[in-house]
């Protein structure tokens, strides 16, 4: 059993530092973002989907050793969770495993924010696209209807492609 215990925490570390480094490229996205870097934007989102499904493949790790755990304690259903089995460790793997806890807390909470951030910079991008665009085709929100429900005449806008060629 000292065997999945010590593969447990390899696990739990290893998540922890793809963790890590999802967050320092979020902060690189973040200025590459404000400096409008598209093609170091696309770099850095392959390594991101790279962490995620190495992160994914990870926890399918983590979960089949959590079982493992379980089953030797005879744990079942709603008792297998990191949490209770965390609590049948020895007081050495149970004070990592609590380290590491407060680590992860840390690190997601760090990741949120930037992501949140992340995603208010990309939104803000997208609508300064869509402006631009507007203005380069003359397009603007304008009512359909007069006062008095009938149709109003519009000039047909500029395109930004002809496709009379």
């Amino acid at each position: 059993m000292k065997k999945e215990w010590s593969d447990l925490l390899q696990v739990l570390a290893a998540i922890y530092q793809h963790y890590q480094e999802t967050l320092q490229l979020g902060k690189i996205k973040k200025e590459a973002l404000v400096a409008y870097r598209v093609a170091e934007l696309e770099e850095l989102t392959k390594k991101e989907e790279s962490l995620i499904l190495q992160i994914s493949r990870l926890e399918g790790q983590r979960a089949a050793i959590v079982r493992q755990i379980a089953a030797f304690y005879q744990l079942e259903g709603d008792a297998i969770s990191l949490e209770a089995v965390r609590k049948l460790a020895d007081p050495e793997v149970e004070q990592q495993m609590l380290k590491l806890q407060e680590d992860f807390v840390q690190v997601l909470s760090e990741l949120a924010q930037i992501n949140k951030v992340n995603a208010a910079l990309i939104e803000q991008g997208l609508f300064f696209i869509n402006y631009n665009l507007n203005i380069m085709t003359q397009n603007s929100v304008e009512p359909a209807y007069a006062s008095r429900g009938q149709a109003i005449e519009r000039a047909p806008g500029r395109r930004v492609f002809d496709s009379k060629a």
